[in-house]
């Protein structure tokens, strides 16, 4: 999980606003930044497992994605997953973990 995609995450989460009594109560934008930043802390000490792109999909670009957002962002947990299917006489699925983005 990279910083940037957390920061995202935790924008479209945090609502401006709370109910308090029945009544709709507006943060004020210094309190809502910094309802935003501890949740991105939350977000980052988590384990949630979440996929940054799709667009990376081929195992080439996922590890050439991997070693690119180590090097420019703090991020956590950057693991490339991928289900291979073996064909044959015991049809079975493995799923292959590289922790190394390799």
């Amino acid at each position: 999980m990279s910083e940037h995609f957390a920061r995202k995450e935790a924008k479209r989460k945090v609502r401006g606003f709370k109910f308090e009594k029945g009544q709709r109560i507006e943060f004020s934008m210094s309190q809502w930044l910094q309802d935003v930043e501890d949740r991105v802390i939350k977000i980052m000490d988590g384990k949630r497992v979440a996929q940054l792109s799709s667009m990376f999909d081929a195992p080439q670009y996922a590890a050439e994605y991997a070693e690119r957002i180590r090097k420019l962002e703090r991020c956590r947990d950057v693991i490339i997953r991928s289900l291979i299917i073996l064909s044959g006489s015991a049809r079975s699925s493995i799923m292959v973990t590289s922790p190394l983005g390799r």
